[in-house]
């Protein structure tokens, strides 16, 4: 067993669930274990106020985030770190491949897959290589509606459907660099993320959510689905080279089954928690996978049709 046995969850913010969930996963399987939570905020972190167990980073793009992680998993002896915002992969992966914080491991996949995965113009050749088709490009206004998201974007924000072409070409010269693409009506299309698990490659499970309803590019009504959706993908994501712990898979998919991938998450994703109510544990998961180094099976035996209904919780201090 090592001697760095904690868990720190990184950008903890408001991620009560997953990081309650996470808690409960340490104490079941090394009790002498810590989850650790970490925020720029941590008094205003609703999540690091629940846990009781909070430090402080600086937003991750200071020039003293990586001094201040690196003191952070010394002092509370951190064997494991958690990210959960797109900005943190790369620098996480670049602690990862250089050693840079020795004893020390990170829940994220490989470098390759990270970049391909950031950046969404590079995912279309992922997506293609998995087998799946991609929304169409534009570089000029096509004369009807189109979809509009910021190349490096995350979240869903600043997303858009762009109607005219004043609009267009406004966000065309706009600094974030805008990618345009087909839009998906979604009176035609339905929106899932599939949350995925796994090990060195190899898939431990999938289980795709039905996003009913969306608010800040987060599901808050959403089911599980083990129907067509499922067919179809599980074949196309059984192996994934690169891939390593938790990763969200957002695509859209007619009734037909026509489906078109939008993005890849290389981490834990908002809507996790109705996954892990469903039955697939990840959080149990990572636990045996990177401190009790067991080898996962295959795991298909979530509940269908399991409802999220997500609303808002005060706390006063």
């Amino acid at each position: 067993m090592e001697s760095n046995i904690n868990v720190l969850l990184t950008s903890a913010g408001r991620r009560v669930a997953l990081s309650s969930l996470l808690l409960k996963s340490i104490q079941d399987l090394i009790p002498h274990a810590r989850l650790v939570t970490a925020d720029q905020y941590p008094s205003l972190s609703a999540a690091c106020r629940i846990i009781q167990d909070e430090s402080i980073l600086p937003n991750i793009r200071e020039d003293n985030y990586a001094d201040s992680l690196k003191a952070l998993v010394d002092r509370e002896a951190i064997g494991l770190v958690i990210p959960t915002i797109d900005p943190e992969l790369n620098i996480y992966s670049k602690f990862k491949r250089n050693r840079h914080i020795e004893g020390t491991q990170f829940l994220i996949s490989e470098s390759s897959l990270i970049e391909r995965c950031i950046e969404k113009q590079a995912s279309e050749l992922l997506f293609s290589e998995i087998g799946i088709q991609t929304p169409l490009q534009f570089s000029e206004w096509p004369g009807y509606p189109v979809f509009a998201r910021p190349n490096e974007g995350s979240g869903s924000i600043h997303a858009q459907v762009v109607l005219s072409k004043m609009q267009f070409d406004w966000l065309k010269e706009d600094a974030r660099n805008f990618v345009f693409t087909q839009y998906l009506n979604p009176e035609t299309y339905s929106s899932y993320t599939i949350d995925l698990y796994y090990q060195k490659g190899q898939l431990i499970s999938m289980v795709p959510r039905k996003r009913v309803e969306v608010r800040a590019g987060e599901i808050s009504k959403g089911l599980t689905d083990k129907g067509l959706v499922y067919d179809i993908m599980l074949p196309k994501l059984r192996t994934l080279t690169g891939a390593d712990g938790p990763i969200g898979v957002q695509i859209f998919m007619s009734d037909s089954g026509e489906v078109y991938g939008i993005e890849v998450n290389p981490r834990f994703c908002g809507g996790y928690p109705l996954t892990h109510a469903s039955g697939a544990h990840f959080t149990e998961w990572l636990i045996r996978d990177k401190f009790l180094h067991e080898e996962l099976s295959f795991f298909d035996g979530w509940e269908h049709n399991k409802m999220l209904l997500r609303y808002d919780a005060d706390l006063f201090f």
